[in-house]
């Protein structure tokens, strides 16, 4: 995750003078960006469950997906 919180001195700056916002923040994370591997299976993460038997056996389930999502928040 990476944010940042504008305070109200700094949006003055920005926006000028007369501006109704106290605070503005917002804030990125993103989740399984990259896959470090050698791997050349469909999923990295075989056998990863409780089940002994499936030690290294890919079962063709999807890898964990790559996302990205944001946040906005003002404060007046």
């Amino acid at each position: 995750s990476l944010g940042y919180t504008f305070d109200r001195a700094q949006l003055n700056n920005l926006l000028g003078g007369s501006n109704v916002l106290n605070r503005v923040s917002f804030t990125v994370t993103g989740r399984n960006l990259f896959t470090f591997t050698d791997y050349s299976g469909f999923d990295p993460e075989v056998g990863d469950g409780d089940d002994a038997t499936l030690f290294r056996v890919d079962n063709f389930d999807y890898p964990p997906f790559r996302t990205v999502t944001g946040r906005l928040e003002f404060q007046f």
